[in-house]
């Protein structure tokens, strides 16, 4: 199945820095602007205030950015797991490690996409080895730009081994068993944190919703609260309560993800 991917440069990219592509702008622009009005208005009536934190948009930018590299990296996880099988049963079949991964390239080339990951790198791959250059160097520089564990340990482990006469089919196939034991692993976890999730997220809405409830049924009735020092006051002390709850949530939910993890 093709995966197609966004944000992301053509050519040796360090992948541990995420780009934002237009649709990554886009989609970024309108999730502030609308939190942005909606924080406004439901807090405090002031379009102006809407305006004035705009120059939070880069915070807000700087957070979605960490969202879509921790998606990316597990994106670029399961395109390397692939790899790994494809790669695998070319040594198998008896190929040199610098043919195998030639092949692995034509093989990948028939499911994924040109601007994915791992079509971009092992096409690079196959392309720099024509022009003779090593493939330990290569698996190096991979290694140093994916900003992914399993890859970086996987290219480490596989350059000692292929200087030291090693086995490479063992290490290729322990890479397979352990990145399906992570995944499996994570997969899980996600299921049982799913229904979490959502209830977080639910809650987290909840007080922006009883704001636009009173205010559209109750027209006035918040009126004392918009107005005067001490109602701006009282609503300010409120919104750094709802966005601390917000992100204490979040917070809970990564702190339980990575405990079970670890079990």
């Amino acid at each position: 199945m093709s995966r197609k991917r966004t944000g992301r440069r053509v050519g040796p990219e360090d992948y541990r820095v995420f780009h934002f592509g237009p649709e990554q702008w886009g989609r970024t622009a309108v999730e502030f602007l609308c939190l942005d009005v909606a924080v406004s208005y439901l807090f405090y009536h002031s379009f102006l205030l809407c305006v004035l934190a705009l120059p939070l948009f880069g915070l807000y930018q700087k957070y979605r950015k960490a969202e879509w590299l921790q998606l990316r990296r597990e994106e670029m996880r399961r395109e390397f797991l692939d790899a790994m099988k494809v790669l695998l049963t070319q040594l198998q079949t008896g190929y040199s490690p610098e043919n195998a991964f030639r092949e692995a390239a034509v093989e990948l080339g028939k499911t994924y996409e040109p601007d994915s990951f791992i079509r971009i790198e092992f096409d690079r791959i196959a392309a720099q080895l024509s022009y003779h250059v090593p493939l330990e160097r290569l698996l190096s520089d991979l290694g140093n730009r994916c900003g992914v564990q399993d890859i970086h340990r996987f290219t480490d482990v596989f350059v000692i081994a292929r200087r030291s006469g090693g086995d490479l089919i063992g290490i290729v196939r322990n890479t397979i068993r352990s990145m399906e034991q992570k995944l499996q692993l994570q997969n899980d976890i996600e299921a049982e944190l799913a229904g979490k999730r959502m209830e977080q997220r639910m809650m987290s809405l909840i007080p922006m919703l009883i704001l636009a409830y009173v205010g559209l049924t109750s027209p006035g009735f918040l009126d004392p609260m918009y107005e005067g020092l001490l109602g701006r006051c009282i609503m300010t002390v409120c919104l750094g309560v709802y966005g601390g709850a917000v992100l204490w949530g979040q917070s809970i939910m990564r702190e339980s993800s990575r405990d079970l993890l670890e079990e």
